[in-house]
């Protein structure tokens, strides 16, 4: 029995080991993704331009009047067309298109004008161990926030669950958070003013108006703020 014990206490510590190996190749090539990820950026901000080989797909299965028509067709879609700059909107389109799949269906309608605005996403990785990474929202100058990147943090355990050590199977999520969102007067995307009925003053009351009765509905944006 005792036997047993230890080599299952070797077998976790192994898996932990290999874990935490794993995290410094994700360091190391966090690195090379944040470079391409900056290029994508200045594409969709209309910064670069790609050329040559940068646009080039081969694809034997159409002619050549496929692909024009086809190419014509997706430059044309959502108002933009050949002369357009960048891509607008681009991750508004990516969630609301991602959205059943992806995330749940998190993104709802009131959420969309907000990320018209949305013009960046990134993440960086906790280190030297793997405790955690952050989620960066980079928004351009908007009528809702006065932020320019809005935060969601998630902090991850590393080694195994003493409660239930038989379950690990690497890192997991213990918990997140998101920052505060500095909404301007009268955008907070999330709260709705309803007016539910008219209040009359009681029987001779003295001067007493008559008041609006108001609930506020609570909406949820995105999973910035869960």
């Amino acid at each position: 029995m005792a036997f047993e014990i230890r080599k299952f206490v070797f077998l976790l510590q192994a898996e932990s080991d290999y874990y935490r190996e794993v995290h410094q190749l994700d360091l190391k090539y966090q690195k090379v993704y944040d470079e391409i990820n900056k290029k994508r950026a200045s594409i969709l901000a209309g910064e670069y331009e790609p050329s040559g080989p940068e646009i080039e797909w081969e694809d034997e299965e159409e002619d050549d009047e496929e692909k024009l028509t086809n190419g014509v067709k997706q430059i044309s879609i959502n108002g933009m067309d050949e002369n357009t700059k960048g891509i607008p909107k681009f991750w508004m389109y990516a969630m609301k298109n991602a959205n059943e799949d992806a995330l749940m269906g998190m993104v709802e309608p009131h959420d969309e004008p907000v990320l018209e605005y949305l013009k960046d996403l990134t993440v960086t990785l906790k280190e030297p161990g793997n405790s955690g990474f952050t989620l960066n929202f980079v928004f351009s100058e908007n009528p809702y926030f006065s932020n320019s990147v809005l935060t969601k943090e998630y902090k991850l355990r590393e080694g195994p669950d003493p409660e239930s050590p038989l379950d690990y199977d690497g890192p997991e999520i213990i918990s997140c958070s998101g920052c505060e969102i500095d909404w301007k007067t009268g955008k907070d995307v999330t709260k709705t003013t309803v007016k539910v009925k008219k209040v009359k003053p009681r029987k001779g009351g003295k001067g007493s108006p008559e008041k609006d009765l108001t609930k506020v509905h609570i909406k949820i944006f995105l999973f910035i703020i869960f």
